[in-house]
């Protein structure tokens, strides 16, 4: 074997050796607006999920369950911004240079936090359909089951088991099992979340016609559908933009697996880097445009840096 390929995770050996053995000048053309474009999302996912949490944090009347999760959501998407980005970048860069050892130094980081940062984006958006069903069908019941202590159990669950599933080097001998199982595991809790979504959207329609069919009582006044519909759809465009970003690039790894050849893994570098990468400049922006709770408490941080700022100077 190559020596430079000791310590190189075999899905990234066997990608490189084939991608840089006789590959044509678009492939370079390609390469290099992916590190541009790549520059320019790192600044966007970073800032802008930046943003997010530092005012769902800093806001009181968000400090609830729900935003918990969203928070949680943004920081994945954040650490996407300062981690997959750059190693994507120089990565690329060692590509267009032919450094194998650096690909390989670089593909062992970017697998890794690839992994842990998808698979925790993919179970938190299962565990948002979740708690949006339970808010509707427990309605006066969900702060005393739903609370924030549970939710972070369940963040600190999520994390450990998308931890323990980004070590692709431990199932080194049974890659293929390990590989089909994650594709596995990912179609079954983007399945999960539809069906909870179904479920909700459902749920939601059944409790409008029984308002309208008989006189509310105080404990449906205190449920506010109108509220609970438009966050509900907003999570659902959340879900919408993930599959988008995700289902492609995850058909497209499994298509490399099928055909093994050169175009079949171009296919997958091109769409994995492009479409999951854009999913996290993508999600701040559909925030600040359907809450308007974020809206707000992003304006008063700035307005308060801003007065800091003029005490300052």
């Amino acid at each position: 074997m190559d020596r430079s390929f000791e310590n190189c995770p075999r899905i990234a050996q066997v990608f490189i050796e084939k991608v840089t053995r006789n590959r044509p000048e678009w492939v370079d053309a390609g390469n290099i607006i992916n590190i541009f474009v790549n520059a320019i999302l790192a600044v966007t996912a970073t800032l802008g999920n930046g943003m997010i949490i530092v005012a769902i944090l800093r806001s009181q009347n968000l400090q609830t369950p729900s935003y918990l999760l969203i928070t949680t959501l943004a920081f994945a998407d954040l650490l996407f911004g300062l981690m997959i980005h750059p190693l994507h970048i120089v990565g690329g860069t060692f590509f267009l240079q032919g450094n194998i050892r650096g690909l390989c130094a670089m593909a062992s980081l970017y697998i890794f936090f690839g992994l842990f940062l998808g698979s925790v984006s993919v179970m938190i958006v299962t565990c948002i359909s979740i708690d949006r069903y339970l808010a509707l069908t427990l309605r006066h019941r969900y702060t005393i089951i739903v609370t924030k202590k549970r939710v972070r159990y369940m963040i600190v669950f999520v994390c450990v088991l998308a931890f323990l599933g980004a070590f692709p080097n431990i199932f080194e001998k049974y890659f293929d099992i390990f590989s089909r199982a994650m594709f596995s595991c990912y179609m079954a809790l983007l399945l999960i979340t539809c069906v909870f979504y179904i479920k909700s959207f459902r749920a939601l329609h059944l409790y409008t016609v029984q308002v309208h069919a008989q006189q509310p009582n105080p404990l449906a006044i205190n449920f506010d559908v109108v509220r609970y519909k438009k966050t509900l759809k907003t999570m659902l465009l959340v879900l919408a933009c993930l599959l988008i970003c995700y289902v492609p690039s995850i058909c497209a790894f499994s298509m490399w697996k099928m055909l093994d050849n050169r175009k079949g893994e171009l296919v997958v570098y091109f769409t994995t880097i492009t479409l999951i990468c854009l999913n996290s400049s993508i999600n701040p922006i559909i925030y600040l445009i359907r809450f308007a709770d974020i809206r707000n408490a992003i304006s008063k941080a700035y307005q308060t840096g801003r007065d800091i700022f003029l005490d300052i100077f």
